[in-house]
């Protein structure tokens, strides 16, 4: 067998048109994985001209700058090459592929076409390391054969070092001041300064409320809001079914009361598909009855649906599994808390869930964060903690308070006044008045001081009943 017989490559012609236009749009998306693509992908395994064309400038310019060009320059250098007149199809190729790209995302496929673009390419290279290999020994140059195996399978391998503080300066004001939020469509929380455009993909958030307060409509509020503006939600309920809390969207998108959905259910109809820009996928479980695991295992199965999530909302943690045994219920929870931490992380979402807050957090109009229920693990690993007060009085005046009690990514501290029709589930923040606070905290602290004094006061009463028999 000749040589050149022998190291015929195998290219990317079995695996389809789509998939190749999967990993060219992968290697784009993701400059992770273009790092270590190039060094095992040859651009002949792309049986389409136009791919080549894509990728060959992509990576040239990558070999020249030691950066990757953005999609807009990467445009501009394609066509600056071409002959547009002789090249009519070629040109309108590229052009549809980078349209596609744009409404089309990588969804559920983007594991996939990842690790098998990796895998394939690294096989070919080892193949021709092998061939390398006969050779070396044919000319007796054994000490060179474990080299460039060696070299051969360290190609593809992940070449993210880090931020580097000093020479990455215009990257972390350009990429970085962004952070790629789902926004809570609060714009007194979304602003800068504040939360800086909204819950950044890979944080947790969690609203700490008493029961009954309607932590879970600020819940429905985040995921509607999101859904309205292109973003996928993914909404987890562990005490109302998904009937429920579908409903509860159907309110909160349309402004129809939730008792009247069922009458209005055409209009309903009618209306969503022109108000949501996103997907939604809601899945109950029963109270206990799933762990962060439980929730990944669902999130892989949406993957056939070619569904991937940019909002997780979980209704609620505390009542979640943990995946380990603990006799400590605060343990129990540490768990459950860093985990879905994790999840946001892994999978790149923003994640919001609720918390219960002690008994003592029942009666005061500003729920503070030692207002939190069993564990304190709770505020430590949460990147934004929003507080909800609204006592007995507020529901009659569908109003409440907000108060921004932890915030890794800007100011807090502010105290939002809030409106709050549970019926419709709209809910809106009003601007932080310092007068407000000030208040608010002295009120707080002369109703404690009339606890106080009562209390005094009973034990008195019953000691000067003892003492005259």
């Amino acid at each position: 067998m000749e040589p050149s017989q022998e190291r015929q490559q195998d290219s990317f012609i079995n695996f389809g048109k789509a998939y190749q236009e999967k990993v060219v749009q992968a290697m784009i998306v993701d400059r992770d994985f273009a790092e270590q693509i190039i060094e095992v992908v040859d651009i002949e395994f792309f049986d389409q001209k136009y791919l080549r064309a894509i990728s060959s400038n992509y990576f040239e310019y990558y070999k020249k700058y030691n950066a990757f060009p953005s999609k807009k320059i990467l445009k501009s250098i394609i066509f600056g090459a071409l002959d547009k007149d002789n090249e009519v199809i070629l040109t309108e190729q590229i052009k549809e592929f980078f349209v596609k790209i744009k409404t089309d995302p990588l969804g559920g496929d983007e594991k996939y076409v990842k690790e098998s673009a990796l895998e394939f390419c690294k096989k070919q290279k080892l193949k021709n390391a092998l061939f390398d290999c006969v050779d070396l020994i044919k000319n007796s140059k054994y000490d060179e054969v474990a080299g460039t195996i060696k070299k051969a399978l360290e190609l593809g391998i992940q070449k993210n070092y880090g931020h580097d503080y000093k020479n990455d300066v215009e990257k972390r004001h350009s990429e970085g001041l962004t952070r790629n939020c789902i926004p809570t469509g609060w714009e007194v929380l979304d602003k800068q300064g504040v939360l800086n455009g909204g819950l950044g993909r890979g944080e947790l958030g969690t609203i700490i409320g008493v029961a009954g307060s309607g932590k879970s409509h600020f819940l429905v509020h985040l995921g509607a809001y999101a859904l309205q503006h292109g973003f996928n939600v993914l909404h987890y309920t562990l005490e109302l079914s998904d009937i429920n809390i579908g409903i509860r969207y159907d309110a909160c998108l349309t402004g129809v009361s939730q008792n009247d959905a069922y009458n209005l259910k055409s209009a309903i109809k009618e209306l969503l598909p022109s108000m949501t820009n996103g997907a939604l996928y809601i899945k109950s479980y029963p109270t206990k009855g799933a762990s962060v695991q439980t929730l990944k295992n669902h999130i892989k199965l949406l993957e056939s649906k070619e569904f991937k999530p940019d909002l997780i909302i979980v209704d609620y943690a505390d009542i979640m599994k943990s995946t380990k045994g603990y006799e400590a219920k605060r343990f129990e929870l540490e768990n459950v808390y860093e985990e879905l931490r994790a999840l946001a992380q892994e999978q790149g979402v923003a994640l919001w869930t609720v918390s219960q807050s002690n008994r003592s957090g029942s009666n005061t109009e500003i729920v503070e964060l030692d207002n939190v229920g069993e564990s304190w693990a709770k505020v430590q690993i949460a990147d934004v903690v929003l507080t909800f007060s609204r006592l007995r009085k507020d529901k009659a005046t569908k109003s409440g308070r907000v108060y921004l009690g932890k915030n890794r990514i800007g100011k807090d501290g502010m105290l939002y006044k809030a409106h709050i029709d549970t019926e419709i589930v709209n809910i809106q923040l009003f601007e932080h008045d310092e007068n407000d606070v000030d208040e608010i905290l002295e009120n707080d602290r002369q109703d404690d001081e009339k606890v106080v004094k009562l209390s005094l006061r009973d034990k008195f009463e019953k000691f000067k009943l003892e003492a005259t028999g």
